[in-house]
């Protein structure tokens, strides 16, 4: 059996500034080089008997800095996806999903690839390696590459569908082990697993920050601060700032469904304050949290969006009626939301690209979560609709009416008398449809007794999984990724 280690190259210019790099020759950033710098320090990588990298420098470089001890051998093969013309491009001038839909299902990329002769190349080089390593007697290789490279090796190992390859998570500087058997003459391969990542060693806080946000100094330092100065806060949020504000400005999408406007107004309240103050509103991009919340709290499921909402909201709920079988008592304060609104912790939101809105699309998959919000709070009894009222405006406008049901027709009549974007009346009417179904069906679950039992669960996994050598963990991991 043949054992390959593949590692994604360090965090490049290319992931910075969110472009198609493909055979573009980009380096890696400083921040790229630093971290790269810390796991070579901390991290143990699998020993291996030989090491090879792509021959681009991103992939290079990377592989010294890990390695600096071993000779790397260049292979061209394993380079990344060929963009053409495309090379350079910010995901901001193409339809990213149907951009590589297409590609997917074999359209070649003028001047660049398809995806069959991508595959093609990667799995000769994979064949010339296990070729290589013979030679060499290597049982063992690193290998460090591209996203690509190994997200199309993972999917074609786990004969997974095609349309899911872009899906596979590739941190970089971590990857896979991928193994491999010669059978009548040809490299097969027959198993891939996730390396294991840096595993917590006994924080005491945890922070969820998006990718396209900037912290500013002392960012983390200060809310450690926070946390130490008042042990009963659990979770603490703060704004964003982007284009030189932290207030959410601009028209309501129509005119009942004032979802800028109550945001907003929620955000002017605890801005104005000048300390923290206690919330249900929250930025999941900017948030923080002890260890013992997030053992205790789990994300809502099936929430298509605004899912840091949904968890600070059952946290809420789990303050008001606790979790008795769990031996959980209402009133712990760890479970409460603190807003906090100073500058130091404000973070800097930087997209690399503004989101191009399909209002349908957008009103549709914010409507589902609503839907499944409010049911969560219909089906406990320790935390009233007034009590959401009084906490935020905005939650209280897009799901406290008594009457939702005519609250979502007002809204659809909304779309069809002030929407001019929408081209076919159909359209709509297939919405009403399906939001309709969407909200018969959600009606009919104990939500909050489902949340419940999957908090047990979470705890549950969570002992099996302590008790676990890492090896182990990673195959139990693999049957729970749901």
């Amino acid at each position: 059996m043949l054992k390959v280690i593949l590692i994604r190259h360090g965090y490049s210019m290319g992931n910075k500034n969110h472009t198609l790099s493909g055979w573009h020759d980009v380096v890696l950033t400083e921040e790229g080089i630093e971290a790269l710098q810390v796991l070579q320090k901390t991290y143990e990588y699998p020993k291996t008997d030989g090491y090879y990298s792509s021959d681009l420098s991103r992939a290079y470089d990377t592989a010294k800095i890990l390695f600096p001890e071993q000779a790397i051998t260049k292979l061209a093969d394993f380079r990344e996806i060929h963009f053409g013309i495309y090379e350079g491009w910010g995901f901001d001038r193409i339809d990213h999903d149907q951009f590589f839909s297409d590609w997917l299902e074999g359209i070649e990329l003028e001047e660049g690839e398809s995806f069959l002769q991508f595959r093609n190349r990667v799995l000769c080089g994979l064949e010339n390696l296990g070729k290589k390593m013979a030679d060499s007697s290597q049982d063992s290789a690193t290998l460090v590459c591209h996203s690509g490279v190994i997200r199309m090796l993972v999917t074609l190992c786990c004969e997974n569908p095609l349309e899911e390859l872009f899906d596979v998570p590739v941190i970089n500087g971590l990857g896979y082990e991928l193994s491999m058997e010669w059978e009548e003459g040809k490299l097969k391969m027959k198993a891939i697993e996730k390396l294991k990542t840096p595993e917590m060693m006994g924080e005491d806080l945890i922070m969820q920050l998006d990718d396209d946000e900037l912290i500013r100094p002392n960012h983390i330092a200060r809310f450690a601060e926070i946390f130490e100065a008042h042990p009963e806060y659990g979770i603490v949020t703060a704004p964003y700032e982007k284009d030189g504000t932290t207030r959410i400005l601009g028209a309501d999408p129509l005119p009942t469904w004032r979802k800028t406007s109550s945001m907003d107004a929620d955000l002017e309240r605890l801005l104005s304050a000048g300390n923290c103050q206690q919330a249900v509103f929250g930025f999941g991009g900017n948030l923080c949290l002890r260890t013992s919340v997030a053992r205790q709290a789990l994300y809502p499921r099936r929430v298509p969006r605004g899912e840091d909402f949904s968890f600070l909201l059952a946290c809420r709920l789990l303050y008001a009626n606790g979790a008795m079988t769990a031996g959980l008592a209402s009133g712990d304060s760890r479970f409460l939301t603190w807003f906090c609104p100073e500058r130091a912790v404000t973070i800097l939101h930087h997209p690399p690209a503004e989101e191009k809105v399909n209002f349908l699309q957008s009103f549709e998959i914010n409507l589902k979560r609503f839907i499944l919000e409010r049911q969560m709070l219909a089906t406990q009894e320790g935390f009233t609709w007034e009590d959401l009222a009084g906490q935020s405006q905005y939650l209280a406008a897009m799901f406290g009416q008594e009457d939702f049901y005519h609250q979502i027709k007002l809204w659809i009549q909304e779309i069809r008398d002030y929407r001019t974007d929408i081209p076919d009346p159909e359209w709509i009417d297939a919405l009403e449809s399906r939001l309709f179904a969407f909200l018969e069906e959600a009606e009919k679950e104990l939500r909050w007794q489902n949340y419940l039992r999957d908090r047990r669960k979470f705890e549950e996994a969570q002992k099996i999984l302590e008790k676990l050598e890492v090896k182990e963990k990673l195959i139990q991991a693999r049957g729970w990724q749901t």
